[in-house]
């Protein structure tokens, strides 16, 4: 049993990051997976992605600004049901370059993010819960980097990343 989310990501990481490092997986690389035109290895690079930009987000920038919610961005997003849309050609190009590694080193990265993540957090000054401000050093907000989405660079809190 879970005690929050410094118990309930890492775990769910955990289970996420197995599937990239699966000889499966990475038998499959260049093969086209169930996403048009991603391949299984771009699609691993995507699932690796997720566990690797919560690292990314720990290490960016904090802010004093008052936070968005996770719908706020994801609401402004255009484009995201249409395959050749700016955000998707984003999304495949991305997690292709993540998969360009090949897959044991993609594999290793999220394993080794995984693991860091599962230490950090338990470290990390999370806020309680409810709807945080960020003032005190316990509410520190975040900026994710510029380059993530036309939609990034916005304060979240750590419980609306995560």
């Amino acid at each position: 049993m879970t005690t929050g989310i410094r118990d309930t990501y890492p775990e769910a990481a955990g289970q996420a990051v197995e599937l990239p490092a699966s000889a499966e997986v990475a038998k499959a690389w260049e093969n086209e997976s169930v996403l048009p035109a991603m391949p299984v290895g771009g699609l691993a690079g995507h699932l690796a992605r997720s566990v690797l930009r919560v690292e990314w987000f720990l290490d960016g920038r904090v802010t004093g600004a008052e936070p968005v919610s996770a719908v706020h961005p994801s609401a402004r997003l255009t484009g995201t049901d249409q395959h050749g849309s700016a955000l998707n050609t984003g999304v495949r190009a991305r997690s292709a370059e993540t998969a360009a590694e090949g897959p044991a080193v993609v594999a290793e990265q999220a394993l080794a993010a995984c693991r860091r993540l599962t230490r950090r957090l338990a470290e990390e000054s999370l806020p309680a819960t409810g709807w945080p401000s960020c003032t005190g050093p316990a509410r520190r907000c975040r900026s994710t980097p510029t380059w993530r989405t036309a939609a990034s660079n916005w304060p979240y809190t750590w419980r609306t990343w995560l």
